[in-house]
């Protein structure tokens, strides 16, 4: 059981109560032994409410959620499995066929299905260039750089060099800045 003590009229008190749980199993997480099956306690939450006046706001996590038609979505949310794009069994061109009318979704994809891959460096340099040319004339210059810093962090074949002089090449001053 989870008790929360709440003495004023707090409307995030559900969004607060979610964070303690979630923290609460987060911790048994760090503690959990590798290779055994994973079990979670149900932790049961109560709020004490000790106010001046009556509690005036929801209690409800879900009715918290905008707009109304979602709600319905977040009903399920923690009873269903989770939905799972699982990228390592796509096929790029099943990716590509599937993002066709998205420029910026078929490069995220890309970069996320192939971002601790060897084939990663070339990708970006051949197979990814138009679309990443395509975001920035189409003035998506944030989510552009946010992705090619994306794949410099994280993948360990791009070499140095090598990336700086690719950026330099075939992006504007306002790419090669934000990089």
């Amino acid at each position: 059981m989870l008790i929360e003590h709440q003495s004023t009229d707090d409307p995030w008190v559900p969004v607060r109560v979610f964070k303690y749980i979630a923290t609460i199993w987060d911790d048994i997480r760090k503690k959990w032994p590798k290779g055994k099956a994973i079990k979670i306690p149900l932790i049961f939450p109560m709020v004490i409410y000790n106010g001046v006046k009556p509690y005036s706001h929801t209690l409800s996590l879900k009715e918290m959620i905008t707009p109304l038609s979602s709600q319905a979505i977040f009903a399920d949310l923690f009873v269903k499995p989770l939905q799972i794009l699982d990228l390592a069994a796509v096929l790029d061109q099943e990716i590509r066929a599937k993002t066709q009318q998205s420029v910026t979704l078929y490069a995220f994809m890309m970069i996320l299905k192939h971002i601790f891959n060897e084939d990663l460096p070339q990708l970006l340099q051949t197979g990814l260039l138009y679309y990443f040319k395509e975001m920035e004339r189409s003035g998506h210059r944030e989510l552009l750089i946010t992705m090619l810093s994306y794949a410099y962090k994280l993948n360990e074949y791009l070499n140095e060099q090598q990336f700086h002089t690719f950026i330099e090449h075939e992006f504007s001053k306002e790419v090669q800045g934000g990089l």
